[in-house]
């Protein structure tokens, strides 16, 4: 089973906070409240242990602009059985004027314990996340507080099961974009059905990073287009299995070592095992 994660909408005051915490102890806790009741969620963490939840602040751009480990899930707060106070003493001091924690806020669904929020590497749109009950993306018209999605591997790409794919979905590519210099868009949709078809070992010399590295290497793994993008000068419907490998960057880089690029089969000739 591929990793959950959360994404949420936040207050951007509050978002800040969290991060300014997390400067000084990325462990402490920090605890917000929702509106909406998080049983999925809390599914996902009962069996996960923590969860990774991507922030976009409200009001701004749907950015994923921040993101954080989920630790603590509580549902019901005011009508359970859990003793919430010591929760609520972590919540951000610029909450303490708007009323969210009095007893009589019967809006309160779920209280959410968050730690190490610190700023994404690189912003993206929070379509690039794919919601785990269709694996379709996020509408970047999504306002709600949260909705559990297929947590992203190797920076913002992505990585899911075959079971959240629709067999007769067609994935775009190719779409020329200005940039420094003619660039390529590759579809991170594509890339998904690749991974989730061929796994994440490398299809020439079979490394696989999270076996070689442990947790440091999880989900990392580069995707080769047998069909060089740069060689169609068009848009044209990339077939995830068909046109894309699973490849470790040194043999990425062998592969390209000629125009045009070697086969994997070619590749996996040459290479000498240790």
């Amino acid at each position: 089973m591929h990793r959950l994660a959360i994404f949420a909408r936040n207050h951007r005051a509050y978002i800040e906070e969290a991060v300014e915490r997390a400067k000084v102890s990325p462990s402490e806790p920090i605890t917000f409240r929702s509106s909406v009741r998080w049983t999925n969620a809390k599914k996902a963490l009962d069996k996960q242990e923590t969860l990774k939840i991507y922030l976009a602040a409200i009001g701004d751009a749907p950015v994923v602009t921040h993101e954080a480990t989920l630790k603590i899930l509580i549902l019901d707060p005011k009508t359970g059985s859990h003793d919430t106070e010591a929760w609520l003493k972590s919540a951000p001091a610029s909450t303490e004027t708007e009323g969210l924690w009095e007893e009589s806020d019967s809006a309160v669904k779920s209280l959410y314990v968050i730690s190490n929020c610190k700023p994404v590497i690189c912003k993206f749109p929070i379509s690039r996340l794919l919601k785990a009950s269709d694996g379709k993306p996020v509408s970047e018209s999504y306002g709600y507080s949260y909705i559990p999605v297929l947590e992203l591997q190797d920076g913002a790409e992505l990585f899911s099961g075959p079971e959240e794919l629709s067999p007769s979905q067609t994935y775009t590519e190719g779409t020329a974009k200005s940039v420094l210099v003619n660039a390529y868009e590759r579809s991170p949709i594509a890339r998904q059905a690749c991974l989730a078809h061929y796994g994440l070992s490398c299809s020439v010399c079979q490394m696989n990073f999270e076996k070689q590295y442990g947790a440091i290497g999880h989900g990392f793994i580069q995707v080769h287009h047998l069909k060089p993008l740069s060689t169609i000068k068009a848009a044209y419907q990339v077939d995830p299995i068909a046109d894309l490998r699973p490849v470790c960057p040194n043999c990425h880089a062998m592969l390209h070592r000629r125009e045009p690029p070697y086969s994997i089969a070619e590749l996996q000739a040459a290479f000498a095992k240790p």
